[in-house]
């Protein structure tokens, strides 16, 4: 899991205190435009930089715009995910529907591929389709939200009913203005009655156990210098040790599950055997440990030395490895793999890859060759 805080309120730069979190990476820029959306674009798009690259991303931040970075982020690393969006509000506006013209209100519509368009642009993120998007809570809709709603597929529900999770990677959005506004005072926008915190902790660790969520986002929307970190510590503590524990059982589960053959990859067929070269570092992880696991169990491979005439000396050219049977095979130089493991890997299959990739992606030829034989 990784912590990155985003501290900015809309395009206003917020001190990291206002955050209850210690983050592994602190994302911001310099902000220049003429709109906000043109200012916001370039930091969305590092947001999606550090999302695409992260392990596990959990973004920590001021408002809910930033949603727009995240998926974006997802979206590079081949996730199409479905969105729980916890807010006490709608956020399905567009410019000609919002009277008060508030960018956090259009988010949720800017992701569906409404409004404007200049992050989508600067970012690359395509429309998440509306059936894909749980809206939870939405106890606050404006009429315009409440005519998209009635004639859309997003779907509403309640924050009790948020066990039910869409299939497929889940991006988890969790607007703390979706907490009664007297059991968190302070927030920017609060609306009662809502939810409590242990309501809201119920459900956001509920869909956390299904393993499946890909990135979270917890929208810190408070008025700078009042008391609300203190009273959100703690439920965000907890959020974040339940990501953590469920990314932990997502790479355990990795290793029990079989392996596909291979899915296509950059102009490769499905099928075809030959393993993607964007293999996600979770998943790498996973097939290493599988790797070391069955190469000890099955091929007990460890070179013989052969010394000559009793005198130790360096390892020679030739050595011997015992097969799962006792048999010995010789093989070319020592410690070289077995000749045709990773027949199906070329150089000419791949992108350019540097070493340490193509050193990853033949371990993983390995994995398939194991498992495949056991």
């Amino acid at each position: 899991m990784t912590v990155l805080l985003v501290p900015y309120h809309l395009d206003e730069r917020l001190p990291d205190s206002e955050f209850p979190v210690t983050a592994d990476r602190v994302v911001s820029k310099e902000l220049h435009g003429e709109t906000f959306w043109s200012r916001v674009a370039g930091l969305y798009d590092l947001v999606g930089d550090a999302v695409a690259t992260a392990p596990h991303p959990v973004v920590v931040t001021g408002d809910c715009t930033v949603a727009l970075g995240v998926v974006s982020g997802l979206q590079r690393q081949g996730i199409e995910p479905s969105i729980m969006w916890f807010d006490a509000h709608g956020d399905l506006h567009t410019p000609e529907s919002s009277a008060s013209a508030y960018p956090g209100g259009m988010v949720l519509r800017m992701l569906i591929g409404d409004g404007d368009p200049t992050v989508a642009e600067t970012t690359g993120l395509t429309p998440v389709p509306p059936h894909r998007i749980t809206l939870v809570d939405a106890r606050d809709l404006d009429g315009p939200e409440r005519e998209y709603l009635a004639d859309s597929p997003v779907s509403r529900i309640p924050v009790e009913a948020a066990t039910s999770t869409p299939e497929g990677p889940i991006y988890l959005h969790l607007d703390l203005d979706v907490i009664d506004a007297d059991s968190l005072p302070g927030l920017r926008y609060p609306f009662s009655p809502g939810p409590s915190i242990e309501q809201l902790r119920e459900a956001a660790l509920g869909v956390l156990a299904t393993g499946r969520v890909a990135a979270m986002t917890i929208a810190c929307t408070w008025e700078p210098g009042n008391e609300c970190p203190r009273y959100a510590r703690h439920l965000i503590d907890e959020l974040l040790t339940a990501a953590a524990e469920s990314d932990s059982r997502a790479a355990s589960s990795a290793l029990l599950r079989p392996v596909p053959r291979a899915a296509s990859c950059q102009g490769h067929t499905a099928g075809s055997g030959v393993i993607g070269a964007r293999t996600a570092p979770r998943e790498v992880a996973a097939l290493a440990l599988r790797c070391r696991v069955f190469r000890g169990w099955a091929c007990r491979d460890r070179p013989t030395r052969v010394p000559r005439a009793g005198i130790p000396g360096p390892r020679p050219t030739a050595s011997v490895r015992h097969g799962p049977s006792g048999s010995r095979r010789r093989r070319g130089r020592a410690g070289a793999p077995a000749r045709g493991l990773c027949w199906r890997l070329r150089s000419s299959h791949l992108p350019p890859p540097t070493r340490t990739r193509f050193k990853l992606i033949r371990l993983r030829c390995f994995c398939y060759s194991i498992l495949h034989a056991w």
